[in-house]
């Protein structure tokens, strides 16, 4: 879904689209002058050289299962050289806690997601993740799983056909070609994988955006779909 113009809204769309980006830059002006308070406190205090910071980014609202960057020769060097994209947020618990395992003062303790970063962050290891480990994720009906370079998406419509596809990243990072039927031996394994983390993790298989967000009892009007989108 393409975003329409500015000048193509009316302007009842303009004055809500504005009013989103009143909060959000507010938000943002909020933000960073608290971020600005706790380091003043750790340098007052004198333990900012001794306390690792984790500043956390949501991605929105988008929700998307597709690779989000623009694959481009200009892009790809400028987010390596300023953003580490190599982290999860998933590891971030076992990094900075040791997890009792499964049983804790006798009680069955919930599994913690994710695998810890500090062998990687102690530059012990060159990397988090081997080329077997399996990640699976879903948002309001679009789902996705990776295993090494391949990966299978399946999005509703009208963002996706509503059926799986597979892709091989280290040849299409853009997601343009579908080799499921090229491939079916491979699309078997990985749907597999999709089963087992489905059940594990209790995901509701939802295939339309209309279900997707009646389950948010929210309406949703196309000019938000834009903003959004």
């Amino acid at each position: 879904m393409s975003n329409r113009p500015w000048e193509q809204r009316d302007e009842t769309a303009r004055k809500r689209s504005a009013r989103k980006m009143e909060v959000f830059a507010a938000m943002v002006e909020n933000m960073d002058h608290n971020i600005g308070r706790v380091l003043d406190h750790l340098e007052a205090t004198g333990q900012r050289e001794n306390t690792i910071i984790f500043f956390l980014s949501d991605n929105g609202a988008e929700g998307t299962q597709l690779e989000a960057a623009p694959a481009n020769r200009n892009v790809i060097p400028t987010m390596k050289k300023y953003f580490d994209n190599s982290l999860e947020n998933l590891g971030m618990p076992n990094s900075y806690c040791c997890h009792p395992g499964s049983e804790y003062q006798g009680k069955n303790v919930q599994e913690m997601l994710g695998k810890s970063w500090n062998s990687y962050m102690m530059g012990e290891s060159e990397s988090i993740h081997d080329e077997d480990t399996i990640t699976g994720w879903e948002f309001l009906g679009r789902q996705a799983l990776r295993k090494g370079t391949w990966k299978i998406v399946r999005l509703p419509k009208p963002w996706g056909t509503g059926e799986w596809e597979m892709f091989n990243l280290a040849e299409d990072l853009a997601e343009d070609i579908n080799l499921r039927d090229a491939y079916p031996e491979r699309f078997v394994e990985m749907l597999g994988h999709w089963t087992e983390y489905a059940k594990k993790h209790g995901v509701v298989d939802i295939k339309t955006v209309e279900t997707a967000y009646a389950l948010q009892e929210e309406e949703w009007t196309e000019s938000d779909l834009e903003d959004i989108y």
